[in-house]
């Protein structure tokens, strides 16, 4: 197939199987990722499951920081 990329902890990542974007919190032993949404959904997946988000799913994730944070004034880690 292609190339695995390597993703880390604080990188913006997309799931591939649900479709789900946000930011890579923590990865475990078992390279099993912690994925947190800007609007606080939180879930888990294989880093296999992970990619790099393209310019526009990068965009639209910033977009919805900025949502959150003027709705709920706290911007998101």
């Amino acid at each position: 197939m292609g190339v695995e990329v390597e993703i880390e902890v604080g990188a913006n990542a997309v799931d591939t199987v649900t479709g789900g974007r946000g930011k890579v919190t923590a990865i475990d032993a078992d390279r099993m990722a912690s994925v947190r949404h800007p609007n606080g959904t939180t879930w888990r997946t294989p880093t296999s499951n992970l990619r790099p988000p393209t310019v526009q799913e990068e965009l639209g994730l910033k977009a919805a920081e900025v949502t959150f944070a003027r709705r709920y004034g706290v911007w998101p880690d």
